[in-house]
């Protein structure tokens, strides 16, 4: 239990279910979806991954960019759709989401999900998220291989 109360999972579950489906203010409704996406992931209940992904996807595609970002990872990590996967990153990181801009830095600098490989393109979002050691990493070594690049032109 939490604070001498016990927990009821599937009174909790019931309310989260019931939240969303009323479809609460605009602004609470991505968040409230998002919580019953978790909900499903195994932590609080058994993994149920097409409730999972639906909830998830109906937090995306009302614009909530931490569900993007997580439906981007999703896709890649459980169906290999690389289409999705970079739909919803890049729509996370075009809102600010700065883990999905590291996120595309490494699928630019990697030739990740059928990307061509583009160097620029990769400094370009890893530099959005210089606290992020992945994304530091990343523009450290797009910003060599450039000096390189440009240097041999040069000569």
């Amino acid at each position: 239990g939490v604070n001498g109360f016990a927990l009821d999972k599937e009174k909790g579950l019931k309310l989260i279910e019931e939240s969303a489906d009323r479809r609460i203010s605009r602004s609470a409704l991505p968040k409230a979806l998002v919580q019953l996406a978790l909900v499903y992931n195994g932590e609080t209940l058994e993994r149920d991954e097409s409730k999972f992904m639906f909830y998830l996807k109906e937090a995306a595609d009302l614009g909530h960019e931490s569900a993007q970002r997580m439906l981007g990872i999703s896709y890649k990590e459980c169906s290999n759709e690389k289409e999705k996967t970079l739909h919803y990153v890049t729509l996370a990181a075009s809102q600010g989401d700065l883990n999905a801009c590291g996120m595309l830095g490494h699928y630019f600098s990697s030739a990740v999900c059928g990307l061509t490989k583009s160097l620029v393109l990769a400094k370009h979002y890893s530099e959005k998220n210089p606290e992020d050691e992945l994304s530091a990493y990343i523009l450290s070594c797009a910003l060599l291989q450039l000096g390189n690049d440009r240097y041999e032109e040069i000569m």
